[in-house]
């Protein structure tokens, strides 16, 4: 189904022409794929990869591992990933050519004073941003809009009610990140924005707690970023 959808997609150059792309899937639980079969996008954005180019010359990298390695850090913060990346030294071991970075919903889910604002997430992914590309050889990185919640579940469902304000956090927050990637451009560096509002995601996408995503939501993510990410590679 993903492969069908991507069929439009520019044809692979030759092997001989490519080089190893090191991918680092890098968020919250988003990224790590909780629900569903496993490993959220990444499973269907990985066998996607490989019906693109033959022979497969891109793989995931990350300090964990979950259906694949990874760097997706359940109930984390920006500032969370932040300080669990550099703790576990993620880009030195791993140097990543590509960052699939997609951020920002537990900024949001819990209430003051531990729940954020749309402008001190904003200040948090900046400063994400500047460590990721504080390199010599900076990677590729690729800043998602962070997918809507469907508030009605997650008050019933979570562990606990998700703050009254998640979902209007969200969009002013969506509504600053091309900004906050134009300056990142502006600078010299590799970054472009992923708009997950481009899903189409629908209720019955969501798992239970209305926050993560059932295998068929997690398809829709992966033809996000594969549309973005292929004609990188």
């Amino acid at each position: 189904f993903l492969l069908a959808a991507l069929s439009g997609a520019r044809a692979a150059p030759p092997a001989s022409d490519q080089a190893a792309a090191r991918i680092l899937p890098l968020g919250d639980s988003l990224t790590l794929g909780i629900q569903g079969q496993g490993g959220g996008y990444r499973a269907p954005l990985g066998a996607a990869l490989k019906g693109y180019s033959s022979p497969f010359n891109a793989g995931f990298v990350g300090g964990l591992y979950l259906a694949g390695d990874h760097s997706g850090y359940s109930g984390h913060t920006l500032s969370g990933i932040l300080g669990a990346v550099t703790q576990a030294r993620t880009m030195e071991l791993n140097d990543p050519t590509h960052v699939l970075l997609l951020g920002g919903t537990n900024d949001f889910y819990f209430y003051p004073p531990l729940g954020a604002n749309a402008s001190t997430a904003a200040a948090r992914m900046h400063a994400l941003l500047g460590f990721l590309t504080n390199r010599s050889d900076p990677p590729r990185i690729f800043v998602a809009t962070v997918p809507p919640v469907l508030e009605e579940r997650c008050a019933v469902y979570s562990q606990g009610p998700c703050a009254p304000t998640i979902s209007a956090n969200i969009a002013a927050f969506n509504v600053a990140l091309p900004g906050i990637v134009a300056e990142w451009v502006a600078k010299g560096f590799r970054i472009q924005l992923v708009d997950m509002g481009t899903a189409g995601f629908a209720p019955e996408d969501y798992w239970t707690a209305g926050i993560h995503f059932n295998d068929n939501g997690w398809c829709k993510m992966a033809r996000v970023w594969a549309k973005a990410l292929m004609p990188t590679l």
